[in-house]
């Protein structure tokens, strides 16, 4: 089984950066060939050096996605992408589902915050037995109370 997912924003916004990279490069280095010597020359130079090398790994991004493709042989599943190549052994696949027959697929759109998965945009709030108070449990009195160093003997006033 063979299957490329579709790249065709990812190709357009790659193409467009690397070329804004290397277009902001080459104005760089015309500047540093046209100022005199000094900082000014050193910091073109410098800049232009730093969006070339943007530009090559924008380059290097779309030429993974052009390669981007999953394949399942008899040794597992393989990503391809750019010049990486990752084997996930067969005994490691819980089950493999294609596109076509998932129906409606959610849209994910955006880049997701820091430890928010892309895969749940809307995470379920976390069960109450995983909830943490600091504040110790009180009777309905508000004189009993339990706290970690006292957990074993109650500190209850009656």
């Amino acid at each position: 089984m063979y299957y490329q997912p579709r790249r065709t924003l990812g190709l357009l916004v790659g193409a467009v950066l690397a070329s804004w990279s290397a277009a902001i490069g080459v104005l760089l280095v015309n500047a540093g060939l046209t100022a005199g010597t000094g900082l000014a020359q050193l910091a073109a130079y410098g800049g232009g050096a730093l969006a070339a090398t943007l530009a090559l790994l924008f380059c290097y991004w779309c030429y993974g996605l052009a390669t981007l493709a999953y394949r399942v042989d008899r040794n597992g599943l393989v990503i391809e992408f750019g010049t990486t190549r990752q084997v996930i052994p067969l005994d490691a696949i819980e089950r493999l589902v294609p596109e076509r027959s998932l129906g409606a697929v959610p849209r994910v759109r955006g880049i997701s915050p820091p430890r928010r998965p892309l895969a749940r945009p809307h995470p379920a709030p976390p069960p109450a037995a995983l909830r943490y108070s600091p504040a110790p449990p009180s009777t309905a009195s508000g004189r009993c109370s339990s706290t970690p160093r006292t957990s074993r003997r109650s500190s209850c006033s009656t």
